[in-house]
């Protein structure tokens, strides 16, 4: 049996007490799940966040470009990893 794919999907890494959820939720359940942090504004990220991020080995995919792109490129990373659930912090 596969195991069931997640993203979970915020606006930013910054401080913040629904991006620090979002990496704690996704840390949770990576023992799990295929988990994916996917962050909209990809450039505004915490250090403290991800570091965090890094030492518990979260997968983390940041989007860039125009809102246009970011869009399609999430449309497509749902497709690639085969997402069966997404959790928002937006």
């Amino acid at each position: 049996m596969t195991k069931l794919s997640i993203v979970v999907f915020t606006n930013t890494l910054l401080n913040g007490g629904a991006e620090k959820q979002a990496v704690l939720l996704a840390k949770a359940l990576q023992s799990n799940y295929k988990v994916y942090l996917v962050v909209f504004y990809g450039e505004k990220i915490n250090n403290k966040l991800l570091d965090l991020i890094q030492k518990e080995k979260v997968q983390l995919l940041l989007l860039s470009g125009s809102k246009i792109k970011k869009f399609l490129i999430f449309y497509l990373l749902l497709r690639k990893y085969k997402i069966n659930i997404i959790f928002s912090y937006l």
